[in-house]
């Protein structure tokens, strides 16, 4: 009679085989995790431009049709720094109050646009780090503007930090 041996893997090449292929797989996940990882903080990073160059571009034009900025403890031919401007605006032949500050309690990390003491907008929620306005002593309708944005839900998103100056069209003394 012949010895006839049945077709099939023994149960050493099978362990054999799962090691090779959990080897395998396990390179597979790496690479995918890296990537989804790397695609997450490139999604964030222009999220956070993007953010960034809108809030500057209205910010700065909010303030370059100021008529007056009104800084607190400001004397002549002083550079003054802080995180918040107050400036008016003539707006149809009405004089209008704006404001431009980092919101608090539920609008902390929100840079909030107001007029006449109501908040007209509300930008880069939750994203703010830090924003500052430093008005030139020599030419007071100068201001520069700092804005720096992370997401504040997620601190290991790419943090972004771009500066302005503006300069006003109107003649501020």
């Amino acid at each position: 009679m012949n010895n006839i041996r049945e077709k099939g893997f023994t149960l050493v090449e099978l362990l054999i085989g799962m090691s090779i292929m959990t080897i395998i797989m396990t390179g597979v996940f790496g690479v995918l995790y890296s990537s989804v990882k790397s695609y997450k903080y490139s999604w964030e990073q222009g999220s956070n431009i993007q953010d960034t160059q809108g809030v500057l571009t209205l910010v700065s034009n909010e303030i370059r049709n100021a008529t007056s900025i009104s800084t607190p403890g400001f004397t002549a031919n002083q550079i003054t720094s802080g995180s918040r401007i107050d400036y008016q605006v003539v707006v149809n032949s009405i004089t209008e109050q704006h404001s431009i500050y980092v919101g608090s309690n539920s609008d902390i990390n929100t840079i909030i646009l107001s007029v006449n003491g109501s908040i007209k907008k509300k930008l880069a929620i939750n994203r703010v780090e830090q924003i500052t306005f430093t008005r030139d002593g020599i030419n007071k309708g100068r201001v520069t503007i700092n804005l720096i944005v992370q997401n504040q839900a997620n601190s290991a998103t790419p943090t972004m930090q771009i500066t302005n100056t503006v300069t006003t069209l109107n003649n501020i003394l």
